[in-house]
This record gives structure tokens, sequence and C-alpha cells, in this order.
């Protein structure tokens, strides 16, 4: 990701900076829910999860859902492990496809 610093937490905000933190962008998307934690998949994405069972996919300045279906499961943090999502949150350790 080079010099872009991406920030993220209540209501779904998400900012990027791409001068190392000295101006930020808000990332529109169409989710609301809190995040509260990320993985960064390679040098171009990132994965973002939260409240609800948010899990977003970040992308040069885009954000899209992972998943279309909300569980309700709070996820705090989640990792890789070669194509799976290791996914922590209130229910315990979840693991899913990242092609899911």
């Amino acid at each position: 990701m080079g010099a872009e610093v991406v920030a993220f937490g209540l209501r779904g905000h998400v900012l990027r900076s791409q001068d190392e933190g000295v101006t930020w962008e808000e990332i529109s998307h169409d989710g609301q829910d809190n995040l509260f934690g990320a993985t960064q998949v390679n040098d171009d994405v990132l994965l973002l999860f939260g409240a609800n069972g948010a899990q977003l996919r970040y992308h040069n300045g885009q954000i899209t859902a992972l998943k279309d279906q909300v569980s309700g499961d709070d996820y705090a943090a989640g990792v890789r492990s070669g194509s799976d999502l290791i996914l922590v949150g209130e229910a315990g350790i979840t693991h899913q496809s990242m092609y899911q």
C-alpha cells in the first residue's frame, strides 16, 4: 500500500490518506456497522471486519462487501490462512473461504 494509510472505525467510516496521513478522504460505501479489525491480504487489498458480521474488502480506494448476508456476529479481528479467513469474534473462531 506504499504511502497509503487506511483508517476505519465507528459507524463504518473508512478514510484513506495517500500521503502518509497529511490529507484524508472518506471512502463511501453502503455499510454502517462499526469496524473493529483488519488484515492485509496483499500489497493492494485490505479486509475489514466488524459488528453484525461486517466483512469488507478495500482495494484501490473502493469498498465492496465480502458477504451479502449479515450474520449478527461481531468480528474483532481476522487473519488470512492460504485462501481462508480465520475470524475472531463474540461467537469464537470462524473459518471461511475468502472467496465465498
